[in-house]
C-alpha cells in the first residue's frame, strides 16, 4: 500500500506523467526506424570500405612488404572505418533495448553486431551498388569515393620483355617501362609471364619506373 500511495502522491506532484497508449506505440516506431536506419548507413559505409579495397587492388600491398603495407595504412579509408565503429557501438547499444539482447553480455551483443553488419557489408559491396554510385561522380559521395592509390604505386599488365627490363600497360592505357635491379623485391616462387597484372612499388621519371618492389595479383587487367 505505502508503494501505491507513493506512486500517486508523485503523479499528483506532477513527478510521474501518464502517457497514452498511442505515445508508447510510436516511441517503438520511432526506435525500429531509427534502428533500422542505423544498420543500414553502417552498412553502407563497410561496403565502401570493401568497394574501395577490391576495385583498387589495395589488398596486394602488405605482400609487397613493409614498403607496401605502409603505402596501405597511408591509402586505407580511416575517416569511414572511425565513422563506421561509431555506428557499430550505437548499434549495440540500440540492440540492448531489445529483450533477447538485454541479458547477454557485451562481449556477445557487440560481437553478434560486428558479425551481422560486417556480412552484410561484404553482400552489399558485391552488389552493382557503389559501382554505379561512383560511375555517376554524385558531387557529395566524391570524398568517400576517392580511391586513389599513392603515386609510386602502379597497376599494370605486362606486355613485353626487354631483358631487365618489362613493359606495362595501366588501365588507362599508358605504357610503361619497369626497370629492375638486384635490389627489386620478386615475387617469391613466381615467375613474370605477358598478361600477368602486377602491382609496382617504384619512383616514375619519364614514363620509366625504377621498381622497388613487384607483387603479381589475381587477375590480368587487360586480356
Amino acid at each position: 500500500m505505502t508503494l501505491s500511495k507513493d506512486i500517486l502522491d508523485k503523479i499528483k506532484k506532477g513527478e510521474v506523467r501518464m502517457h497514452s497508449k498511442m505515445y508508447f506505440i510510436l516511441k517503438t516506431l520511432l526506435f525500429v526506424i531509427s534502428f533500422i536506419i542505423t544498420i543500414f548507413i553502417a552498412v553502407f559505409l563497410i561496403s565502401s570500405i570493401f568497394f574501395a579495397l577490391r576495385i583498387t587492388s589495395a589488398t596486394t600491398l602488405p605482400k609487397l612488404g613493409y614498403m607496401g603495407i605502409g603505402k596501405f595504412l597511408i591509402f586505407f579509408p580511416w575517416v569511414i572505418t572511425l565513422i563506421s565503429i561509431f555506428l557499430i557501438l550505437i548499434i549495440e547499444k540500440q540492440a540492448k533495448k531489445i529483450k533477447t539482447v538485454y541479458r547477454k553480455p557485451l562481449v556477445f551483443s557487440l560481437t553478434i553486431v560486428l558479425l551481422f553488419i560486417t556480412f552484410f557489408s561484404f553482400l552489399v559491396a558485391k552488389t552493382p551498388l557503389h559501382n554505379k554510385i561512383y560511375q555517376h561522380r554524385y558531387p557529395f559521395m566524391e570524398q568517400m569515393y576517392k580511391m586513389q592509390l599513392p603515386k609510386d604505386v602502379i597497376v599494370g599488365t605486362i606486355i613485353e620483355f626487354n631483358k631487365n627490363n618489362f613493359q606495362i600497360k595501366t588501365k588507362e592505357g599508358n605504357l610503361l617501362l619497369i626497370s629492375t635491379s638486384t635490389q627489386t623485391r620478386f615475387p617469391k616462387y613466381q615467375n613474370l609471364h605477358i598478361n600477368d597484372m602486377i602491382m609496382i612499388i617504384g619512383k616514375t621519371n619519364n614514363q620509366i619506373i625504377e621498381a622497388k618492389a613487384i607483387r603479381i595479383m589475381r587477375k590480368p587487367l587487360i586480356r
